[in-house]
């Protein structure tokens, strides 16, 4: 399964009626963004070459400052963040999304399971880049017990946060020690990203 089979297989199995996709790559109308079949959709990105009504040239930041100040009661029943691939920028559009889902909502990030370390540099220099996604993940498994999350081990991880459950966090380790090595990450990666197979999560969801 790719991302998008992800997304349409939750939006068809709980009737989800609207989408925020966070991060629409490249320079024209987007596939993965026109392929997922949900009644509103809103696509974001500072990338102003985009074409199509529902896709928006801000950056995240823009777009949920745009929310708070300027509309009332305004939610998503799935978001997916895919946007700038660093640690801060994810911590703030993981925080924000949170305040705009719907009571049985669901967030998917993309890039949580980094194959190399290379893949998890932090600045894209050319190639394959999933960035430090995974360290956003890795400090909401070893800290926030209000919060459910899997990763779906598939297309480079496809995270799936549920607030309305709750889990057990990771506590083998800290979030400091597995995100400033990348090794220990590697080793304990199916515990720490709760890892779950394609089979699972069509089973589950």
């Amino acid at each position: 399964m790719k991302r998008v089979d992800i997304l349409n297989h939750l939006i068809k199995s709980r009737n989800y009626s609207s989408y925020l996709e966070i991060g629409i790559w490249g320079g024209r109308s987007n596939p993965k963004h026109n392929n997922v079949v949900c009644e509103k959709k809103v696509g974001i990105d500072p990338d102003t070459n985009f074409k199509g009504d529902s896709i928006l040239g801000w950056t995240s930041d823009q777009y949920f400052d745009f929310l708070y100040n300027y509309t009332n009661g305004v939610e998503f029943d799935i978001i997916f963040i895919d946007g700038l691939h660093l640690e801060e920028q994810v911590d703030k559009d993981i925080e924000n999304s949170l305040n705009f889902l719907s009571s049985d909502g669901l967030i998917v990030m993309h890039d949580c399971s980094p194959p190399t370390e290379w893949h998890a540099r932090e600045n894209y220099d050319g190639g394959q880049w999933n960035g430090t996604v995974y360290k956003s993940l890795v400090k909401l498994r070893c800290e926030n017990p209000n919060l459910y999350i899997e990763t779906v081990d598939t297309d480079w991880g496809c995270g799936i946060i549920d607030p309305s459950r709750t889990q057990n966090v990771f506590s083998q380790f800290s979030k400091e020690e597995i995100n400033n090595n990348f090794e220990l990450f590697d080793d304990h990666r199916t515990e720490i990203l709760n890892l779950i197979s394609v089979d699972v999560f069509l089973e589950r969801y």
